[in-house]
């Protein structure tokens, strides 16, 4: 794999509830030296961003992606509306959003595309469906499957660009897990993005997900995925 292409698909996550100044600054040195596809931060960063940094994000073409009612997803449409326009006001250029998996999982999908349809309208939006949830549901293989397939097309239906599998807060789901599932929302919706995120730790995680049609790997761990892809090269 060319290195240089699975640096355009990574978005350089650092998104725990304790970040310090000086991991931050490691985070944009870091997507500065990859040219990462995207930093993916809490909104909020963006009022201490130096105005060199944000510069140098722009220049390098590196999207500053912020997430939205994270990591649950239970605000309800007018905190998340209100939200996104904040991370759209502070000069983001995607939004991340936790939609809201409770509604999702008792049927009411209007209630979801009422709290999602308007964020597609603010900014560029992926939309976090916390996969975990779906499949620890207590379904049968078949009902799972339609509701892993339910999802994609609501995400479509919300006129976002691309579904996110996760949060990392929720539900842990193996890496061979998830490969099937993203096949399974390529050959459901193939025009839609598909990202993948949370315990992303190596080339090999990488590579799996990648070849199984991901389009984006929301990883903290995107420097080091570097490493192993430039030694991968060069052996």
């Amino acid at each position: 794999m060319d290195p240089n292409e699975i640096a355009k698909k990574i978005d350089h996550t650092l998104l725990k509830p304790n970040p310090s100044g000086v991991e931050f600054r490691r985070l944009f040195r870091k997507a500065f030296m990859h040219r990462f596809r995207a930093v993916c931060i809490n909104t909020v960063v963006l009022d201490g961003m130096p105005f060199t940094t944000r510069k140098r994000l722009k220049k390098n073409g590196i999207l500053i992606a912020c997430v939205i009612d994270f990591p649950l997803g239970q605000g309800g449409y007018g905190n998340k509306h209100f939200a996104a326009t904040i991370a759209r006001d502070k000069r983001a250029d995607e939004l991340d959003v936790v939609w809201n998996i409770g509604a999702f999982l008792d049927d009411n999908y209007a209630d979801v595309l009422r709290e999602l349809k308007p964020l597609a309208n603010v900014l560029p939006t992926k939309v976090i469906v916390e996969v975990g949830y779906i499949l620890n549901a207590g379904c049968g293989p078949r009902k799972t499957k339609a509701l892993l397939r339910d999802a994609v097309h609501l995400i479509r239906e919300s006129g976002a660009f691309c579904i996110k599998d996760c949060t990392g807060f929720g539900p842990s789901v193996p890496v061979e897990r998830r490969a099937e599932y993203i096949r399974l929302w390529k050959e459901t919706e193939p025009g839609l993005l598909v990202k993948t995120a949370s315990g992303i730790r190596t080339f090999e995680d990488a590579r799996i997900l990648l070849e199984a049609g991901a389009d984006i790997l929301g990883t903290s761990a995107g420097d080091k995925i570097m490493e192993e892809v430039t030694r991968s090269a060069k052996s």
